[in-house]
């Protein structure tokens, strides 16, 4: 795990919740390996380190060299003091492909609106030459360096080598101080190894190109 950042917010109802909301960032170090259902854990503790809750994210494919992104929320009781966020496990297995095999979906015009409903529009590019029933797209707040917010939302049937709109729907506002946004984009709730396959084909069809 490369960086995480998480924000507060109580629920001044009966429920005495208190909302975490979270963002992380994980970097696949390996060059010939391909990882699959990467997980991290996310624990709220409160006076005397006490539990008040915790939850497990699944992630899906974790490609040679990729950076992923992803950004979500858990619910634990009040008050809440501090928050622990740690990689907890991921599948290995060797690949031919390298990272060079898995370009980036590219993200252009895109825009924060705050207000009320804070959202983030774009439109994302579909580099592969398949299609993809449903992708992540996440949105990282910076200040810096340093990560200190973000969003993910869901974008369905992303066609081959196309580019669709987006609209990210924020839990909440990010922080004020922020500077810049990085988006980011991944095959999800696709068939297993989609992403992987995705880029085999583009591979073979690039050495076709090239005889």
């Amino acid at each position: 795990m490369v960086a995480s950042a998480y924000s507060l917010a109580e629920d001044i109802g009966e429920s005495r919740k208190t909302f975490v909301e979270y963002v992380v960032e994980l970097k696949n170090p390996n060059s010939t390996y391909h990882g699959s259902f990467p997980e991290y854990d996310i624990t709220a503790y409160g006076p005397h380190h006490r539990v008040q809750g915790t939850d497990q994210q699944t992630l899906g494919e974790f490609p040679p060299g990729a950076t992923l992104y992803w950004a979500d929320q858990i619910e634990a009781r009040q008050p809440v003091t501090s928050v622990k966020i740690t990689y907890s496990g991921i599948d290995w297995s060797r690949t031919v492909t390298t990272p060079a095999d898995y370009p980036p979906f590219p993200a252009s015009g895109v825009h924060y609106s705050g207000g009320y409903d804070p959202t983030i529009t774009g439109v994302i590019k579909n580099p592969y030459p398949r299609a993809f029933g449903e992708i992540a797209v996440t949105a990282a707040f910076y200040m810096g360096e340093s990560l200190v917010g973000g969003g993910t939302d869901f974008v369905d049937h992303l066609p081959a080598n196309s580019s669709k709109p987006f609209s990210l729907s924020l839990l909440s506002k990010p922080p004020p101080n922020w500077q810049s946004i990085v988006v980011t984009a991944v095959p999800w709730g696709s068939a297993p190894n989609a992403w992987n396959q995705a880029a085999l084909k583009l591979r073979q069809t690039t050495f076709a190109r090239l005889r």
